[in-house]
């Protein structure tokens, strides 16, 4: 319903409310008697509705001194205005008591590695420390503890084109985190957690960005599958977790991308099995061809560049002396095609086919416009390729 709010030279008579015994209360509107000549001639009438009076006009549009409001505008803006910030202030409390459970819960498995802590580490199980492989040097590190003790562990394994290590060490009663059910999604809240120097936890907050990601890991070899996300993350802070919002292990933080964006290496069931067998100091075999290789475009534009037909593959810019490669016969400037039978068309393709191939395997060059094959891994030198 429209009603009518008076000037503001005549706000005074909001407070009126009385009505004169005598007037007609048929239409259930109660007439003021200082107005009934201007209801009665059909101009309107005064309401009591929610204690507010207002003139509700008949017909007609309303004119100077008065304002057209509704009652809803009144009051209902204040109402919904007020229940947000109520609803507001309880998502923040909320937000703000789930962080500082999660920081007690977690802090006592979060870890320093190195003396100068270069990274992080996460307790995965009884005298289990999980880090990256970035993160270790040599066959033993310092691990500090969140309450600032110091000890040395042992690097049971290292997967370095993983990027991941275990270390055994004195967890002094230092519980394992739980690992979280299932994959994270693109909008989950997640919280990020990392040792600070001389002992302590940092956990910030953040949400996933992004799923399915890769990366290159230290030895160059690209880590698929990675967990995309906003919790930032100070220096020190590899090999860290992210966390769900229960304080149970995600993934691993492991790499920076810059404009606040950071990956982390899904705490998936694979991870799981990969964290055992180091533990147990089954490293992963890593074969290596023995050549330094360029991206795809540039073979073509070397290629094209001498006269030679473009051609999909790998081309090798350098061969390590006495390596597969080099007892296989292959030489700088051959083109790898295939591996295995597996067509071959940029280095991640033949860092694949090397990890799946059985040995001895195949491998296809291209030298010049000749197309040859030779085997590697066979503990023969094959000579010229």
């Amino acid at each position: 319903m429209f009603g009518a709010i008076p000037a503001i030279d005549s706000w005074s008579s909001l407070n009126r409310r009385g009505a004169s015994s005598r007037a007609s209360t048929t239409s259930r509107l109660q007439r003021s008697p200082t107005r009934s000549r201007a209801s009665s001639s059909g101009d309107g009438g005064w309401s009591d509705r929610a204690g507010i009076p207002v003139i509700v006009r008949d017909s007609g549009a309303c004119q100077a001194p008065w304002l057209v409001v509704t009652c809803k505008l009144q009051v209902t803006p204040r109402v919904s205005s007020h229940s947000q910030e109520i609803a507001s202030m309880s998502a923040i409390q909320e937000l703000q008591t789930a962080l500082s459970d999660v920081a007690e819960r977690v802090g006592p498995s979060i870890v320093g590695i190195g003396s100068r802590q270069r990274g992080s580490g996460v307790v995965v199980g009884d005298g289990r420390i999980l880090t990256n492989a970035h993160n270790i040097r040599g066959d033993e590190v310092t691990v500090t503890f969140s309450d600032g003790r110091s000890t040395r562990g042992r690097v049971a394994g290292v997967d370095v084109d993983g990027d991941l290590a275990v270390v055994t060490v004195d967890s002094n009663g230092a519980s394992a985190l739980k690992w979280a059910d299932g994959v994270a999604a693109v909008g989950t809240v997640v919280f990020g957690a990392a040792a600070t120097p001389g002992g302590g936890t940092r956990v910030t907050l953040g949400t996933v960005s992004a799923v399915a990601r890769a990366f290159r890991g230290p030895g160059g070899r690209k880590i698929a599958g990675s967990i995309e996300h906003t919790a930032p993350l100070a220096p020190g802070s590899s090999g860290g977790a992210l966390l769900d919002a229960e304080g149970r292990l995600l993934g691993l933080n492991t790499n920076r991308l810059g404009e606040g964006f950071y990956l982390a290496i899904p705490a998936d069931a694979a991870l799981r099995e990969r964290v055992a067998a180091l533990g147990r100091g089954e490293a992963p075999p890593r074969r290596r061809l023995g050549v330094a290789v360029a991206p795809a475009h540039v073979a073509r534009r070397l290629r094209r560049s001498v006269g030679l037909p473009e051609r999909d593959g790998t081309l090798v810019r350098g061969v390590e002396d006495g390596s597969d490669a080099d007892r296989a016969g292959i030489r700088e400037g051959d083109l790898i095609v295939a591996v295995a039978g597996k067509p071959i068309s940029n280095p991640d393709e033949l860092v694949e086919a090397l990890a799946s191939a059985e040995t001895p395997f195949e491998v296809t060059v291209v030298r010049g416009l000749d197309e040859r094959t030779v085997v590697v891994g066979s503990g023969v030198a094959t000579g010229e390729a």
